[in-house]
């Protein structure tokens, strides 16, 4: 879970980063930091979106192919990324709190605005959020 509270009155620019955690660094032999969270704006929207992804690589760690991964069956090579996006709008000048929640155990993710659930999406692939 990520909760924080923002007052945006406009963004500036595309996928405008709010919070990120995680490595892009894939000589990084331990696989766990090749996994990422982003809370950040939805391309030129007034919304947000809740990104994780990981990077798929083999035994000896090496980045695959990005093109041939199945995120559903877990097979092939590549980068999976899952988006989830809010469906009400953040940029009209009032602070809002924001809480992000990725439950491992159920393959759930939810945002909430406002202490209200704004969205959700069930039985995602990922198992090792950072």
């Amino acid at each position: 879970t990520v909760e924080f509270w923002i007052k945006v009155d406009s963004f500036n620019k595309e996928f405008e980063t709010i919070l990120y955690k995680g490595s892009d660094d894939l000589t990084d032999s331990n696989i766990t930091n090749n996994w990422s969270w982003q809370i950040r704006r939805h391309r030129e929207t007034s919304r947000i979106e809740f990104v994780t992804n990981s990077y798929a690589v083999d035994q000896n760690f090496n980045l695959l192919n990005l093109e041939t991964y199945n995120p559903v069956t877990r097979t092939g090579t590549g980068l999976y990324v899952d988006t989830l996006v809010s469906v009400s709008n953040i940029d009209d000048g009032s602070p809002h709190h924001i809480c992000c929640v990725f439950n491992a155990e159920t393959q759930n993710k939810y945002i909430y605005i406002d202490n209200v659930l704004d969205t959700q999406i069930e039985n995602e692939f990922l198992t090792n959020i950072v």
